[in-house]
């Protein structure tokens, strides 16, 4: 085919059928869609838009290109990254992302709708260097209320390994892995956990060494991101703190944010 016409690929009919539902199946009316297809135009891209029906339904039909990609979103919602498929390939049909279109079988997009959020105690990249042996407290929440993060010696030869140790006096942590880590547990906590390159990490992760945690304190929950940059001695430490006594609720809206003086 690319002998008869280089570029054929870009001439495929682009049909899609979609759904879009919140965490329990629930259909979702009134989701914003977008379309966005490789083709042969100036652009070198075609678009629309249109909204789910009341029963959660879109679709998109007349299209000519190779690839499509489909965003989906609505005041009130986040998508999921790991529940959702966003990318469709018409042309290669020995690609992963092929995709051959069903009215009857649509593609389902899940949405989260967000919680109420309370006030939360907002603390965004406290850092510092600390070189094997050093330790550092930083503040999560209320005064006096910290994590410790202690730097240990790597038995790996690969000097951009990192391992710390990460304490919460008087209260525990636990691993934040969920894509949505908004509630803190009520058990399951530990002292301390050390931190290295085996520690599992939240499901959207990038780059760096570290991990998030939930932790439990006498002040209340929070969350907490540890960080460091491989190679580096800098640590950074980002935590989200619920002063509310007895609340696990660590949903987040900035315009609740409560900014900690320095």
């Amino acid at each position: 085919m690319s002998e008869k016409d280089r570029f054929f690929e870009y001439k495929m009919p682009i049909s899609f059928y979609g759904r879009v539902v919140d965490e329990a199946g629930v259909p979702i009316a009134g989701a914003k869609i977008k379309f966005t297809w490789t083709d042969l135009s100036v652009a070198g891209t075609g678009k629309q838009e249109t909204e789910s029906d009341d029963a959660g339904l879109f679709s998109l039909g007349g299209a000519i290109g190779k690839g499509l990609v489909v965003q989906v979103g609505k005041a009130g919602y986040k998508h999921f990254i790991t529940k959702n498929r966003f990318s469709f390939e018409y042309a290669m049909f020995a690609d992963p992302k092929y995709h051959v279109p069903d009215r009857v079988n649509p593609v389902v997009f899940v949405l989260r709708r967000n919680r109420e959020a309370e006030p939360l105690i907002v603390r965004e990249n406290q850092e510092a260097e600390l070189a094997p042996g050093q330790s550092k407290a930083f503040s999560i929440g209320p005064s006096g209320t910290t994590i410790t993060v202690a730097r240990q010696l790597s038995p790996n030869v690969d000097q951009r390994a990192w391992v710390g140790r990460v304490s919460v006096e008087g209260g525990g942590l636990a691993l934040a892995t969920d894509e949505f880590p908004f509630e803190a547990p009520e058990n399951g906590y530990e002292s301390s956990i050390v931190v290295d390159s085996q520690t599992p990490k939240p499901v959207i992760w990038q780059g760096d060494n570290g991990t998030a945690f939930f932790v439990r304190t006498p002040q209340g929950y929070g969350r907490v991101t540890v960080r460091n940059t491989p190679g580096m001695a800098w640590v950074y430490v980002s935590s989200y703190f619920n002063p509310k006594p007895g609340s696990r609720n660590l949903e987040f809206d900035p315009a609740k944010a409560i900014t900690p003086k320095p």
